[in-house]
């Protein structure tokens, strides 16, 4: 078998004078098998006295599924609200939520239970176990001292061949510890997975001096996915580098606590493919190399790097899940430093 590709097969069957029996087929052979992340978009807001319900089964699902679950609150009716989002969507009950664009659920069932007939929950692990085309990768950071722009590559990876595609990038910024008051259904209601919302909870009042998190705050470009960013046509194993600047001044409070999702979108059917989120520190800003102290340049398999600053400096190359692909020290404008790439094909950022 040919990995990353269809490849053809013939069954046949013989039994005595009877005539042979054939069937045709074609198995695709995957290239590697992608890393699934799963996106949930819900629809909430201070007014929306279940809306409680949300807060208790997102934590709920970032605990069971750290690093592969995305939660996207997008609110209505207060002033954090995205309207045109969740219009985009067609969110009009809350709180409910579309998993991957694909599945509608709730919260928790009547009886606050987490699992159960179209629970998040059940929506979520339903989704994790799909299969995904590709794999996403984002990196990046703040351009700016003022950390008002923000500056990511995503890396997506396909594990088959694919052809006559049309493939879109959705970036959601979100953010963390914004001050609200929660409106609480639920603060005369005993039920352990009340948590905190329950009767005798920190929050077991009618209306809740709250910081919410995972807020949307703005989505670059359109709620469908930019096109025009990945070919038509991908070959399985070759990593695809999308670049992405955008302006976040006057939307985001505290640069510090701020994140991307990066989502990729299958234009056919709307559906949310693969994910990945970043989250922005200030110190973790992207700043632009100096030319003229620093020149940096590729030659066949190796990385050569010249600086005119004569002191000592040590140059790393990392992947984008933060594996270290080569490293070495120089002493600055008194010899290059040659960093051998041993082979390694896409994304890397360079310290």
């Amino acid at each position: 078998l040919e990995p990353g590709r269809e490849n053809p097969y013939r069954l046949w069957a013989e039994v005595g004078n009877e005539p042979s029996v054939e069937i045709d087929g074609k198995v695709l052979c995957l290239s590697f098998i992608p890393e699934r992340k799963v996106v949930l978009e819900e629809g909430t807001g201070e007014w929306c006295g279940n809306c409680p319900l949300g807060i208790l089964a997102i934590e709920n699902l970032e605990k069971l599924y750290p690093g592969r679950f995305i939660p996207v609150a997008i609110h209505n009716g207060d002033s954090y609200a995205m309207n045109s989002y969740l219009a985009a969507l067609d969110i009009i009950a809350f709180p409910t939520g579309r998993v991957n664009r694909i599945y509608e659920g709730s919260p928790m069932t009547r009886d606050f239970e987490f699992t159960g007939e179209n629970t998040f929950q059940m929506l979520v692990e339903k989704a994790l176990n799909e299969f995904t085309p590709a794999e996403v990768r984002v990196t990046g950071g703040y351009t700016e001292e003022n950390n008002q722009r923000i500056a990511l590559c995503t890396e997506i990876t396909f594990a088959a061949d694919r052809q006559a595609t049309d493939y879109r990038m959705l970036y959601v910024v979100r953010e963390d510890d914004l001050p609200g008051w929660q409106y609480n259904y639920f603060s005369s209601v005993v039920h352990p997975n009340l948590g905190e919302w329950g009767k005798d909870g920190k929050y077991g009042t009618s209306r809740a001096n709250v910081l919410f998190r995972d807020v949307a705050r703005s989505c670059i470009g359109d709620y469908t996915g930019l096109s025009g960013l990945i070919p038509a046509t991908v070959s399985a194993g070759v990593p695809i580098a999308v670049p992405a600047e955008f302006d976040v001044s006057g939307i985001i409070s505290d640069p510090d606590k701020v994140s991307v999702v990066s989502m990729l979108i299958d234009g056919a059917t709307g559906e949310i493919v693969n994910a990945d989120v970043i989250n922005l520190k200030r110190e973790a800003s992207v700043k632009p190399v100096t030319e003229e102290k620093v020149r940096i340049r590729y030659e066949r398999d190796r990385i050569v790097v010249e600086s005119a600053v004569a002191t000592n400096i040590s140059v790393r190359l990392y992947s984008p899940d933060g594996k270290i692909i080569a490293g070495k020290e120089g002493v600055g404008a008194a010899v290059p430093i040659v960093l051998p790439v041993h082979g390694y094909r896409g994304t890397a950022v360079l310290q």
